[in-house]
């Protein structure tokens, strides 16, 4: 970013196939997401933090006589929570620099989906290629490359392995539902519809799908997708 930064949107705008080099990409992008730690330290501090806040909980049970400051000063002490408030400011940094190249690097996602669809091993999502679909789609801003992405998701969502598998479900439901926002109604004309087949992609979660986290993700991403498409919503 610093030394050749006119580099930086070709390592964004191309996404390979599989193998090694996908594997490097994606776990770039998500450390630059994590504000420079490496996925599986950011998911051991975040799960800490977790605990922390668990522990709190507990606490403030346990002492309702006490009141919130006085448990507020005992957590602040502990150093899980002093980390993961630095991380997160630091994470607001490597987001500086992806977020100017996240429409590069998801329209270049759905080349790689589309490639995938035409391979003989069929359509496939790896979680951490869901993971940074997940993180980044928020920063979506160009209607037609929603729209494309949204296209190959659809065909994801039809896989059994996605549905069944509770973490992926989430991943995947939370990504529809934020692409859905960003590429709006479908315009007049168009050969084969992309949003208008979104709400059928939640309704199959709903029936399919057992995890309770899923389906209410899965509803309210119903509602959000019909809203879309009834022109009730643009983005927000």
């Amino acid at each position: 970013q610093i030394l050749a930064p006119e580099k930086v949107p070709t390592h964004f705008g191309w996404v390979p196939p599989g193998g090694v080099v996908l594997s490097k990409v994606v776990k770039m992008v998500l450390t630059l997401l994590n504000g420079g730690m490496l996925p599986q330290s950011h998911k051991l501090a975040q799960r800490r933090y977790n605990d922390v806040l668990r522990i709190r909980g507990q606490r403030r049970r346990q002492n309702r006589n006490e009141s919130d400051d006085e448990v507020e000063e005992v957590d602040e002490d502990i150093q899980e929570v002093r980390e993961w408030k630095e991380l997160q400011e630091t994470s607001k940094k490597g987001q500086e620099v992806i977020v100017p190249h996240i429409n590069a690097l998801l329209a270049s996602f759905e080349k790689l989906f589309r490639y995938r669809k035409e391979s003989p091993a069929g359509m496939s999502v790896g979680p951490q290629e869901l993971e940074v679909l997940a993180r980044s789609s928020e920063w979506c801003t160009e209607p037609e490359t929603a729209r494309r992405l949204l296209a190959m998701l659809t065909l994801v969502v039809s896989l059994r392995s996605a549905v069944h598998n509770t973490d992926m479900c989430m991943a995947l439901l939370t990504v529809m539902q934020k692409l859905a926002q960003v590429a709006g109604p479908d315009p007049p004309g168009l050969a084969e519809p992309v949003v208008s087949a979104v709400p059928q992609s939640f309704s199959r979660v709903l029936i399919t799908c057992r995890d309770l986290r899923c389906r209410a993700m899965a509803g309210q991403g119903l509602v959000v997708s019909e809203a879309v498409i009834l022109g009730e919503t643009q983005g927000h």
